[in-house]
């Protein structure tokens, strides 16, 4: 009896759950794998050889319907997830770190970048910029820089809800900015003053951040470090409510 197996060859770096069903795994190989949702468990779907080295990062639009990855080859590539296609493909001039689709979620003006279209935020691995690209129309160039670090982006991560994207830099440092220029304070956050907040934690700790979750109620988010702790933040007040 011969079987086959679908399993990663080498160890996964991402593990991401779509809104519309799909399971998306990908291994420090650059390999990425597409499950479905299943009665019982999930079954296998399709296997990109997505990336030549590390994958840097993974995202879903909110809507389940576009996946993107970046990779240490300094590649970025867009999939159609419902139809399990690649859409695009783009070569950067800088080496990507996390991505995450942005916008598309906030109560905008008529011609704010949130009420308009869903663009790709990409970090670069060695400066603080964040570029934000027309990733779905296969546009490299970017249409907006934000520069809210002072060190390269590890985590990233954006909040429909609130209109705002929450990210934590190689020094520990979290920011909260909105997706518009001037990537200010998003109104959503209750306070003006990061001193009145608990957001230098990580940094405090001297400590850099493993990963961003955020919580389904729209209120609280959850941050890894590498001192081998998980603090857990109010949004709205950037105070710490379990570590």
């Amino acid at each position: 009896m011969y079987e086959r197996s679908y399993m990663h060859r080498q160890p996964l770096s991402h593990i991401l759950c779509t809104s519309s069903q799909f399971v998306v795994t990908a291994s420090s190989d650059g390999i990425i794998k597409f499950w479905r949702k299943a009665q019982t468990g999930i079954e296998f779907v399709k296997t990109f050889r997505a990336h030549v080295g590390a994958i840097r990062g993974l995202a879903a639009t909110s809507d389940g319907s576009l996946l993107a990855s970046s990779g240490a080859d300094n590649g970025l590539k867009v999939f159609d997830v419902l139809s399990f296609d690649m859409i695009a493909w783009m070569k950067l001039d800088f080496t990507p770190g996390p991505c995450e689709w942005v916008g598309g979620g906030a109560k905008g003006g008529e011609h704010s970048l949130s009420s308009l279209r869903t663009l790709l935020a990409v970090a670069d691995a060695d400066s603080a910029d964040v570029r934000l690209l027309d990733a779905a129309a296969g546009e490299a160039k970017p249409l907006h820089v934000a520069r809210v670090h002072s060190a390269p982006v590890r985590c990233l991560k954006f909040w429909p809800a609130h209109g705002a994207v929450v990210s934590a830099d190689s020094r520990g440092l979290i920011e909260y900015w909105s997706v518009e220029p001037p990537f200010g304070l998003p109104k959503s956050a209750a306070f003006q003053y990061k001193t009145d907040t608990d957001l230098y934690a990580l940094a405090k700790a001297r400590a850099a951040p493993t990963f961003l979750s955020l919580a389904p109620d729209g209120e609280h988010f959850a941050l890894g470090g590498t001192d081998g702790k998980i603090r857990i933040f109010r949004f709205r007040t950037g105070k710490t409510r379990r570590t």
